[in-house]
């Protein structure tokens, strides 16, 4: 995906770490709504915020970068409004 080898460039992603810009660029080219990131070393949201950026710069879809606990978090809530 040449949108991948974008993000590694733009956010100085080492090649070892480079499958999260793929999974960044699939969301993205997919308009996934969630990316989920166990660790955010590589996509934490400095680098985040910069591919935001880009994204908004070059009229692409952002997903939402959330972690398994913000994720559950976020189900949780909706499940308890569901209730009410």
């Amino acid at each position: 995906m040449e949108i991948a080898a974008v993000y590694q460039k733009l956010l100085a992603i080492p090649d070892r770490a480079r499958v999260d810009c793929v999974h960044l660029a699939y969301c993205v080219l997919h308009r996934i709504d969630f990316l989920l990131s166990w660790n955010c070393a590589h996509l934490g949201i400095p680098s985040y915020l910069k591919a935001e950026a880009y994204n908004n710069k070059s009229g692409l879809w952002t997903p939402v970068l959330v972690t398994p606990e913000t994720i559950r978090h976020y189900y949780k809530q909706e499940e308890q409004d569901d209730q009410r």
